[in-house]
């Protein structure tokens, strides 16, 4: 596991240069037409609805570990077995399936239920049902609707896209526990009164198979939001990146095969989706991944980002992770402390810097004069709570349950923020 020094610098290397201008079919690629229209092995190529898409469940070889495993691990600060199980974790979501999309297989995570799915109103369901499903749902981040307009401004997320995905475990305690509905979620924060603590208020714990993503992807190509360059040559060209030598401004321009990268190939429909900036054949890269799993009731937290150089992935799990998914580099935050008993210790950072790195302290009301840098991926989701629309972000630090400035009146969903942004409270007052 990095060390706190460590991950903010390489994240602040990868802010200014790998998650910025990220180019693939520059003047120099746009002079050439494609030629063979194919896609290069693990990729995918997104395309009509993907009527026959099934949620598939995490390989054999992966084992979900018990609560009093993983809290092993945090209490005698065991950082290999953590930093190993999120390499474990990142293999099993990234694992080829034998379903298709377009002729390509698709990983896991890719199979699985969209936050839109999985928590569409009753009043859509048949209708969603009918579309059928797709690979490529992308928006921008929900992080960046928080963000102050003038920050915002300068920096707008015009070419990234993310997309909350949960694994059937958690699509069935929506399903059967009604947690889709606004009204439901109405009656039962209604129900908790004047009596029940705050502590207690919240949504019944999903299970130990739980799994959330948040996967992003970069629209290449793209905006120039950051100060460095990057190019990432399609495989219809037929040159070889590395031998290629390009500057900017006198600065050398790294270039990089779109091979190094998972990567979706645009359909015409697709791209009229993403709007006309985008063109069929362009294509979206993965560049992160928040991954979380609920091991223990706090879940487990590691984020992923890709990066120049390989990582070293231990040797247990390199059988696993296979290219193009061994070069993405990764954090873990599995406690809120440092010492997860002592809430004087130093504070636990797990941040990606795709997502967080460009928040200043106005995007963390609870937890102030903190920044994107300095958070937590467990603070900041610990804080969600139904109904949530003024619901804010914490950055890092122990999180109490029963904080009547965070919860009162609310009601927690067990760290998905996907039930607390996407399920509207229903106009009117409750039904008892």
């Amino acid at each position: 596991m990095m060390s706190f020094r460590s991950y903010t610098l390489t994240g602040l290397l990868l802010a200014a240069c790998a998650s910025g201008w990220i180019v693939a079919r520059t003047a120099l690629a746009r002079s050439y037409e494609a030629t063979s229209g194919s896609s290069i092995s693990g990729n995918a190529s997104a395309g009509d609805a993907d009527q026959d898409l099934v949620p598939a469940p995490m390989p054999d070889w992966f084992k979900f570990q018990s609560n009093d495993t993983v809290n092993g691990w945090i209490n005698t600060l065991d950082n290999k077995s953590i930093t190993g199980h999120a390499w474990d974790l990142w293999g099993a979501i990234t694992t080829l399936t034998d379903q298709q999309h377009n002729g390509q297989k698709v990983p896991v995570y890719e199979t699985w239920w969209s936050a839109e799915e999985a928590l569409a109103p009753p009043a859509a369901l048949a209708a969603a049902a009918r579309q059928g499903r797709r690979v490529l749902q992308l928006h921008a981040p929900k992080q960046f609707d928080r963000l102050k307009p003038d920050l915002f401004a300068a920096r707008p997320p015009v070419s990234l896209f993310s997309i909350a995905k949960y694994n059937d475990s958690i699509k069935k305690r929506i399903d059967e526990h009604k947690y889709n509905d606004g009204k439901e979620l109405a009656r039962i924060n209604a129900a908790w009164g004047n009596t029940k603590p705050i502590a207690e208020r919240k949504l019944v714990d999903f299970d130990n198979d739980a799994v959330m993503l948040k996967p992003v992807y970069r629209f290449i190509p793209g905006e120039n939001t950051w100060t460095k360059r990057m190019l990432v040559v399609p495989p219809d060209l037929n040159l070889d990146a590395k031998s290629l030598s390009l500057q900017d401004a006198g600065q050398p321009i790294p270039a990089f095969p779109l091979s190094d990268f998972y990567s979706i190939k645009l359909s015409k429909d697709d791209a009229a989706f993403l709007g006309p900036r985008a063109k069929e054949g362009d294509y979206v890269i993965l560049v992160a991944m928040h991954v979380s799993s609920r091991e223990i009731d706090n879940w487990t937290w590691q984020t992923f980002w890709w990066s120049f150089d390989k990582p070293e992935v231990p040797d247990a799990s390199k059988v696993h992770v296979k290219a193009p998914f061994d070069h993405y580099q990764v954090a873990v935050g599995y406690s809120f402390m440092t010492a997860p008993d002592n809430p004087q210790s130093l504070t636990v950072t797990c941040f990606n810097p795709y997502l967080e790195a460009g928040f200043d302290p106005s995007a963390f009301v609870y937890t102030t004069g903190q920044t994107g840098i300095q958070s937590n991926c467990m603070s900041c989701h610990r804080t969600a709570a139904w109904p949530g629309p003024d619901q804010l972000y914490a950055a890092n630090g122990v999180i109490d349950p029963s904080n009547p400035t965070i919860f009162a009146g609310k009601t927690k969903t067990d760290f998905l923020w996907g039930i607390a942004d996407r399920v509207a409270a229903p106009p009117g007052p409750p039904s008892p």
